[in-house]
């Protein structure tokens, strides 16, 4: 159900704390905090890393994980495979792993 801060902003407290309560959140606080607490549990976990010290990243490089159904993030890595800026190491549990140069960010 998704919804933007400004659609939430146009809800009623009692509509918020409905909300809340679907997603087992705490409906305690002021509109302002049960709305970012509904963000926050909408928003997706960001995918980390964690990998053994001894299997560290070349130097100028670093791993990232791609969600296998984030088309955007995979046409960028793509990119970066293209220009042999990038590498892939391994698929897991739905995410692609790969070493990208160390200043590579993603672009929104």
């Amino acid at each position: 159900m998704e919804m933007t801060k400004e659609q939430l902003k146009s809800l009623h407290i009692v509509e918020l704390k409905n909300i809340c309560k679907k997603y087992r959140i705490n409906q305690s606080g002021t509109k302002t905090q049960l709305i970012n607490k509904i963000m926050e549990y909408e928003r997706p976990a960001p995918v980390v890393v964690h990998s053994h010290p001894a299997s560290l990243s070349p130097k100028g490089k670093k791993i990232i994980g791609v969600v296998s159904n984030d088309t955007e993030k995979s046409r960028q890595v793509g990119k970066q495979i293209e220009q042999k800026k990038a590498s892939f190491l391994y698929y897991s549990m739905g995410v692609r792993y790969f070493t990208v140069d160390e200043d590579f960010t993603f672009s929104e």
